[in-house]
């Protein structure tokens, strides 16, 4: 959920929350975040920008301006395409 979060919003701080207190000794919202930018890493080869102190995560601004630019350009060729469709 959180790393689908973080590709629909790039760019933006991405609050993450774990509402179990605990897990194996340590607090569980680290825990959960660790496990997030371990997965973006190795998954997407992303790596994620930490707020300190915090439990905030996003993409990184130049990451993030290219994926918009590749949503667009995918929203440009859908639209050509629909329009070849109507001749």
């Amino acid at each position: 959920m959180y790393v689908q979060k973080l590709f629909q919003s790039p760019g933006e701080w991405v609050n993450i929350m774990d509402h179990a207190e605990y897990f194996a000794g340590r607090k569980a919202t680290d825990f959960l975040m660790e496990r997030i930018i371990k997965r973006m890493l190795s998954e997407h080869n992303i790596r994620l920008e930490r707020k300190p102190g915090n439990h905030y995560l996003r993409i990184p601004q130049d990451i993030a301006d290219r994926l918009i630019q590749f949503r667009s350009q995918q929203e440009q060729a859908q639209r050509m395409w629909r329009d070849s469709l109507r001749i």
